[in-house]
């Protein structure tokens, strides 16, 4: 995604700093952006974006998630970072997961888990 694509809704311009670096796609790339920041980086985005957290799921909650352009796509995937970053600012105050399993190892698989999640609503409901 280059930077252009990572521009955020009008209205959130004051996190445009932080856009290239936590408007992640995947639980991957959010993952890998976590484990290569510094502690400091990310407490100071977990500082920023808990102010604007509770606006940007407002203006989010507003639109049908599968119709996001791509500023949409940007700040929903902040919010996402937002999620990655809290347990090591709120609980560990370190970057890395205490006695968690080494980030190399830990790769999620999203075609799976689309499968999975398919297969498991064509149960309930059809």
């Amino acid at each position: 995604m280059s930077n252009e694509e990572k521009k955020l809704p009008a209205g959130f311009e004051d996190l445009q700093k932080w856009a290239v670096a936590w408007a992640k796609t995947t639980e991957n790339e959010r993952r890998i952006q976590r484990e290569a920041s510094t502690f400091e980086e990310i407490k100071e985005y977990y500082d920023v974006m808990l102010t604007r957290v509770d606006a940007a799921l407002e203006y989010l909650n507003t639109k049908d998630m599968n119709t996001f352009d791509a500023p949409d796509e940007a700040l929903f995937g902040m919010t996402l970072s937002l999620a990655e970053v809290a347990a090591p600012v709120e609980w560990y105050g370190q970057v890395r997961v205490i006695d968690g399993i080494e980030p190399d190892r830990y790769y999620v698989d999203l075609e799976n888990r689309k499968l999975m999640a398919r297969e498991k609503w064509e149960e309930k409901w059809t």
